[in-house]
């Protein structure tokens, strides 16, 4: 993706567009939600968030979603433990999911991906309309996710 199509403003001419490959590199994250990989290439524009996210074997990993989302499991497989909005302190469920597998998050769910042991789990996440950036210019060093771009889009 050329510079002119991967800055965060509405583009209107163009159509955003990424390769993404299971087999290539991909950067390491860490939050405090935990330790995963993403594949370098995403599109993160107002329109749409698309991102390929890979889950290290045997590793659970909790998350709370500000957006809806759709994904679409490439590899491997988990179990889904959450909670919706609606009856967040009352019902807990559970979907087992695998290579193949769709599905839509809506906004507030909260979720526990607990990975198989023959992991990785690797996933397609599709969030539309794409969420807010995060500000680095608000964030410690410590807190800012090298590699994804974050870091270069300050305006010092």
């Amino acid at each position: 993706m050329d510079p002119y199509e991967s800055r965060d403003e509405r583009i209107l001419d163009v159509l955003p567009k990424v390769h993404l490959d299971v087999d290539e590199p991909q950067l390491e994250v860490t939050s405090l939600r935990g330790v995963w990989h993403v594949n370098p290439n995403v599109i993160w524009k107002p329109e749409a968030l698309v991102a390929l996210e890979s889950f290290p074997a045997g590793q659970t990993t909790r998350y709370i979603f500000w957006h809806n989302e759709v994904q679409f499991i490439m590899d491997g497989e988990a179990t889904l433990t959450y909670s919706l909005p609606i009856t967040r302190f009352s019902v807990e469920k559970e979907l087992h999911v695998s290579k193949g597998d769709a599905y839509v998050i809506p906004v507030g769910a909260d979720i526990k991906f607990a990975v198989g042991a023959d992991g990785p789990l690797q996933k397609l996440c599709v969030a539309m309309p794409g969420p807010a950036r995060y500000r680095p210019d608000l964030m410690p060093n410590s807190a800012r996710f090298p590699g994804l771009g974050m870091r270069e889009e300050v305006q010092e």
